[in-house]
């Protein structure tokens, strides 16, 4: 398959675009992008047919592959993926994104699957379309996306790079969730994917409908935030990537009023692997946030944040960030960012569904009749 370059990446994305303009509300609002075909790998015929795997059929394969070359589960066969349930998709995702040093060799077949939900191409043509910086008529003019791995795409807008980011996500309120509730279930991303593949026919009828709902609704659109490249990682090791203390930081910064003040963003921004400087990192975001949300008095603005990000129903009349439970602010305070209890969990996986739900309508509108 040749390399992307700006010549077919643009006819990936009319495929897509035009995939979007025969979609409706619903349709969208859950769509999980991995049901895509590869386009970067996929084969078209003269007819405009499209013939290649899904996302979810590679992982699958790369899957299998390490459960029996890496982790020696000769005797595990992977379903077929019209088969699968929601938990045996997320289990391949982890599995397939393993990318220790053993896992990555081309010659072996099993390289590590570079994707991630919330930098795939059609979330981030997304994000350019309903943030107005594409132009859906005008997108053989320009198109301001380029890819950064093999799966992975980012947007330049002005001086920024941007790329998705999950604003809740799911791998460490999982974790937490089976270590409070079933102790047979590692620890560690993938030990706990494999655990759960090799028994997902007990654990599908066995996880409440709350987290079944979850599952079904976290890689959709309406759980992805567009934001410069230094805001995506640098914020994990701060938030456990908790949406609701996300916002409260920025929130806090905006009130404060002062471009340069650091209130706020030091709470939610750190430092990561490819983003080691946690100074340089709160200071890309200090210049995205005051370059944009800014009323016409040139005022930090707050509400001109939450509007342009489909954020109203993650706010309280005030415009005051909504814990995602109870007492959730004052006991991040005290180091205990995840759920601690059922309510707490069930609170969580309940509060975001309906959230995620809602805020990707307004986005599938605002898609639909841009």
């Amino acid at each position: 398959m040749a390399q992307v370059n700006k010549k077919n990446l643009k006819f990936m994305c009319e495929i897509i675009l035009s995939d979007l303009e025969k979609s409706n509300i619903n349709s969208i609002i859950k769509y999980d992008n991995a049901n895509d075909c590869v386009l970067e790998e996929c084969y078209f015929g003269k007819d405009g047919d499209i013939s290649g795997k899904n996302m979810y059929e590679l992982m699958k394969c790369n899957t299998q592959m390490k459960m029996e070359k890496i982790y020696s589960k000769n005797n595990f066969f992977c379903p077929d993926v019209s088969e699968n349930s929601i938990l045996e998709k997320v289990s391949y995702y982890y599995i397939s994104g393993d990318d220790r040093e053993d896992s990555s060799k081309d010659e072996n077949g099993y390289k590590a699957i570079l994707f991630d939900y919330d930098v795939s191409l059609r979330n981030i043509l997304i994000y350019g379309i309903v943030y107005g910086n594409i132009d859906k008529e005008g997108l053989l003019l320009t198109l301001p996306i380029k890819k950064y791995e093999k799966y992975k795409y980012e947007i330049t807008i002005g001086d920024f790079v941007y790329r998705g980011d999950t604003m809740n996500s799911l791998n460490t309120v999982l974790g937490n969730f089976f270590s409070c509730f079933d102790e047979s279930v590692p620890s560690g991303r993938i030990k706990r994917s494999i655990y759960l593949l090799e028994n997902s026919k007990y654990y599908n009828s066995k996880l409440p409908d709350y987290v079944n709902n979850y599952l079904s609704v976290y890689n959709s659109i309406g759980n992805m935030f567009m934001a410069p490249k230094e805001f995506n990682s640098p914020r994990y090791n701060k938030t456990s990537d908790y949406w609701d203390l996300t916002l409260l930081g920025l929130y806090n910064w905006f009130s404060n009023n002062d471009r340069e003040s650091n209130v706020g963003l030091i709470d939610i921004i750190g430092k990561s692997k490819y983003f080691p400087d946690e100074e340089k990192n709160i200071d890309k975001c200090k210049k995205w946030l005051s370059s944009i949300y800014k009323d016409e008095k040139n005022n930090l603005c707050w509400n001109k944040f939450i509007e342009r990000n489909f954020l109203r129903n993650f706010v309280d009349e005030c415009g005051v960030p909504i814990e995602l439970w109870n007492n959730h602010f004052i006991g991040a305070k005290k180091g205990r960012k995840s759920p601690q209890n059922e309510g707490e969990f069930k609170a969580f996986f309940e509060n975001t569904y309906n959230s995620i739900l809602e805020r990707g309508k307004t986005i599938a509108d605002k898609l639909i009749n841009k």
